[in-house]
């Protein structure tokens, strides 16, 4: 209902959108059924249900499980309706739920996917995905109708062979995913800032303070003001305050974050700018000054025979099942479980301390 002005009603030649109001961010089947039986069934008089379209992950920012998608079709079918997935950042919500992409659409009882590449990594690559050929009917014509049909659009298209080989589209998503969790706990530390919705994809919802924000935007940083009209019943923005959406790509960097973080005054960013050893001690230094030595124990000891006076640039991170950074997974390390955080080297950035005198 937002953001995209007139277009489905002028691409679907005059259907009419009914928002349904939902809970925490997402539509739920309750939700669903009272928006559908509402409508009056005495046509042709009034529009009649058909088609349901779900955002996945959702425009706040949090993801359908399989079964509340389930829940969704089972509600929308016995209204004669079908399931249509805006997919946007589907790739995140997978990446997130560590499912499979069928677990969420079609085992679900989904109709239409629009899977978007356009956001996790490709350039204007989109794909629609009919789960019932009969649907697909006279589709070409309507792409072409709807001016979609575009010269050379086969090279656009090509960008799927890539994106979707060997899971490289999961990766970029989990990438923009932990940045997001980095984000999302780093702010969360800070004085005044409220985070508002659980960061499930790659978007951080946060309230902070004007005072704060002016500083950023000082600093600059670039983000955007949100509609304060999305926030939930029990949250509101203060006239001291700004309702903000972060967004985190999978070119987002930890040190990225960190310095964005840090910029904010989270100091307690678990992240190492530097290893440095003077006068014979070893020291993990964060780029604003802490010292997580003793957080770390195993890599002062694994990198205790570097010569004295040197400064090895390089950050902590942990790898997940899938070989990828893990923001959460270095949050939590040294619990039972987690994998043993390590040093990744900038060899570039090797120096040698110059002494005065």
């Amino acid at each position: 209902m937002v953001d995209e002005s007139s277009a489905p009603e002028f691409f679907t030649g005059g259907a009419r959108l009914i928002p349904v109001v939902g809970a925490a961010g997402k539509i739920t089947p309750n939700a669903l059924g009272r928006t559908l039986e509402r409508l009056p069934a005495d046509s042709p008089h009034n529009v009649r249900p058909s088609a349901v379209s779900v955002t996945q992950a959702s425009e706040c920012g949090l993801v359908y499980l399989p079964e509340e998608i389930a829940e969704l079709t089972d509600v929308a079918r016995s209204h004669g309706a079908a399931l249509h997935i805006d997919g946007a950042r589907f790739a995140n919500a997978v990446a997130r739920l560590n499912c499979s992409p069928a677990e969420l659409t079609w085992k679900a009882g989904v109709d239409i996917l629009c899977l978007g590449a356009s956001k996790n990594g490709a350039l204007a690559a989109e794909a629609i995905v009919f789960f019932d050929r009969k649907q697909a009917v006279d589709f070409a014509s309507r792409r072409k109708r709807g001016g979609h049909l575009v010269a050379k659009g086969r090279l656009f298209g090509a960008q799927f062979v890539g994106w979707l080989r060997d899971g490289h589209w999961l990766d970029l998503a989990r990438s923009a995913n932990s940045a997001a969790d980095q984000l999302s706990a780093g702010l969360a530390r800070l004085k005044g800032v409220r985070i508002v919705w659980p960061t499930e994809a790659n978007e951080v919802f946060a309230i902070l303070p004007r005072r704060l924000v002016d500083e950023l935007r000082a600093a600059g940083s670039i983000f955007y003001e949100w509609n304060p009209d999305s926030l939930p019943d029990n949250e509101s923005v203060g006239k001291d305050e700004v309702f903000l959406r972060f967004v985190t790509s999978f070119l987002t960097r930890p040190r990225d974050v960190s310095d964005f973080l840090e910029a904010a005054g989270a100091t307690s960013v678990p992240e190492v700018g530097a290893v440095a050893r003077d006068s014979g001690e070893l020291y993990l230094r964060s780029r604003n000054g802490n010292d997580f030595s003793v957080r770390y124990p195993g890599i002062v000891n694994g990198l205790s025979s570097l010569p004295d006076d040197t400064v090895v640039d390089g950050e902590v991170v942990a790898l997940d099942t899938h070989g990828k950074p893990s923001f959460n997974m270095l949050q939590n390390y040294g619990s039972a479980g987690t994998p043993p955080a390590f040093l990744r080297f900038r060899p570039a950035r090797v120096e040698r301390q110059e002494r005065d005198g």
